[in-house]
């Protein structure tokens, strides 16, 4: 489902975008753009979907890829890495969350939130430091290319603490919504 026809002028103004360059860019005149804005006519579905999807991609053009935006290199635990050394690089670095990568591949994560989980099923919660990762580690963190646009990693952030970058089968960088932070006091 298309957006309202009134979020065209908003969105092109939002960009920066004159009429005469959107028009160009869609190979209509610029009359149209003028018109459809207006409200006095009513353009196809056709060139409606057009419309927002070169807006859309535009927009995401303008933001970046993911791979711009990653943090690198990845600091990360391995399986094997004790749950002591996950929660030193957590605190060391104020993260709120380490992937476990093996390979150059992620297997898995390990947050302050489960951490902190664990420690809730433990008589003597200190004897958690000396667990091996891979016997505390949630799920792997969701991974994208490099190339992907971010608007699709700030979809991605809402369900999940971080994205990973990767390249050909290996991980090259990390986004969460901090590095989002970081984009957004840019461009302001």
């Amino acid at each position: 489902m298309l957006p309202k026809l009134q979020e065209i002028r908003k969105r092109r103004v939002q960009l920066g975008m004159t009429q005469q360059k959107l028009a160009r860019e869609l190979r209509v005149g610029q009359s149209t753009i003028a018109k459809i804005e207006r409200g006095s006519i009513n353009p196809t579905y056709k060139l409606a979907d057009k419309i927002f999807a070169y807006l859309d991609s535009y927009s995401a053009a303008k933001l970046g890829s993911a791979g711009e935006i990653a943090t690198k290199p990845v600091v990360s635990v391995g399986e094997s890495d004790t749950v002591r050394k996950a929660v030193r690089i957590i605190q060391e670095r104020g993260f709120k969350q380490v992937p476990v990568v093996q390979g150059g591949t992620c297997v898995g994560s390990v947050s302050e939130r489960t951490v902190s989980h664990c420690m809730l099923e433990k008589r003597n919660p200190a004897a958690l430091l000396n667990r091996r990762v891979s016997q505390v580690m949630d799920e792997a963190f969701p991974a994208v290319p490099e190339q992907t646009p971010v608007s699709s990693v700030v979809t991605l952030l809402q369900s999940a603490q971080a994205i990973l970058t990767v390249r050909r089968g290996r991980v090259t960088g990390i986004i969460t919504n901090a590095d989002l932070l970081k984009l957004i006091t840019k461009l302001a």
